[in-house]
């Protein structure tokens, strides 16, 4: 299992304006669960080509994403993924579509959805 948690330093008022950080994730065709705790200030960038063949759980919670790249990721890079845990924002106001054919268990909170 991959894992990671990010937080930022120091806590922030909450009307101040954090800078945003990005974190790119590469395609691990071997890797069978994914838990990635942020915090909103970091936009995770997921990748648009290659596979998560063997992942069948995935977490991602307090991030920004992009509805695009979530979409393409459990729809068509992830063809075993059983679990799906979902708590982030979306970039931009957008509709996501997800896909699949072996999702069992779904918990879906995303913000910024059409």
């Amino acid at each position: 299992m991959v894992q990671f948690s990010l937080a930022a330093r120091g806590g922030l008022a909450p009307c101040q304006e954090s800078e945003e950080e990005e974190l790119e994730i590469p395609a691990c065709s071997g890797v069978t669960e994914i838990e990635l705790k942020l915090d909103y200030r970091w936009r995770l960038r997921l990748p648009l080509a290659g596979m998560f063949t063997a992942l069948h759980d995935l977490t991602l919670q307090f991030a920004r994403v992009e509805g695009s790249e979530l979409t393409a990721l459990v729809s068509t890079q992830c063809p075993r993924l059983r679990t799906l845990r979902l708590c982030v924002t979306l970039c931009v106001f957008s509709d996501v579509t997800l896909r699949t054919d072996s999702l069992e268990s779904l918990m879906f909170h995303v913000d910024n959805t059409r």
